[in-house]
């Protein structure tokens, strides 16, 4: 993927460019082909900024720890149906190119991502092991955690090349990974774009996957844009208060999946 040739950093930033440019598509379109046109970029800038935020945050995290931090950043997806659902009601007697202003989070979203570490594996995969230490060394002082010694922190990222699988890329030239997992990705990257999601160690948990992800989708998007008999309830309040529901079930997910 992109995120594994150019780093984690580099997907969420250029989505939130693209995300960025979404917006300005939508302020400016004048047809609904245009509108349809600044939609799909939206998609292809979500995906890569929740797909790569995602692999960056497990990096960063520690195993035990992972479920809250998954659990914090699924806050901000319902707490964003807010943000539209305010947006759209603040907009609801103006142009329809105002709803440009629900992508006005990306701002500081941007400035943010510009203070964000790049992950210490995906350095120490391309063998930037240098800057994969100072990343490591700024977390524990930001943290006030200790860190073992250089040595220690070295060891995995640095083995014999004995002990190291060797890849060589479509350069032809030789790269040395210190995880089986980064061999791996190395082959897959070689191959086909779907061939690992149909590698047989990871077929079956692939259908799996999409199944859940179906039945979840159709299951979330039909209760919160069903048309319920709303009483004397602004639609507008509606969805807002479906989505501030999300919150204790993040909660709740995180004690159970721990």
């Amino acid at each position: 993927s992109a995120c594994d040739r150019f780093g984690r950093l580099a997907g969420i930033r250029c989505g939130l460019m693209l995300m960025a440019l979404s917006a300005a598509m939508t302020f400016a379109s004048t047809s609904i082909t245009w509108l349809l046109m600044a939609r799909i970029l939206t998609g292809f800038a979500t995906g890569a900024v929740m797909n790569s935020s995602f692999v960056l945050l497990a990096e960063l995290t520690a195993p035990q720890h992972r479920m809250l931090a998954k659990a914090v950043q699924e806050c901000g997806f319902s707490l964003g149906l807010v943000w539209i659902a305010l947006t759209a009601y603040i907009v609801r007697d103006g142009s329809w190119q105002l709803l440009c202003l629900v992508f006005s989070p990306v701002l500081p979203a941007m400035l943010a991502a510009a203070t964000l570490p790049e992950s210490p594996r995906y350095l120490s995969v391309r063998g930037n092991l240098n800057q994969a230490m100072d990343v490591l060394h700024s977390i524990a002082r930001r943290s006030g955690s200790p860190l073992p010694s250089d040595a220690m922190l070295l060891a995995p990222m640095s083995s014999p090349e004995s002990e190291m699988p060797s890849i060589v890329r479509d350069d032809g030239a030789a790269e040395q990974a210190w995880s089986l997992q980064a061999a791996r990705g190395a082959l897959f990257r070689s191959c086909h774009v779907f061939s690992p999601l149909w590698h047989p160690s990871l077929r079956t948990r692939t259908v799996l996957v999409c199944g859940a992800w179906l039945g979840s989708t159709l299951v979330y998007y039909g209760v919160l844009f069903s048309p319920l008999e709303l009483g004397d309830m602004s639609l507008y309040l509606h969805q807002a208060l479906l989505a501030l529901i999300e919150l204790p079930s993040f909660a709740l997910m995180t004690l159970l999946g721990n």
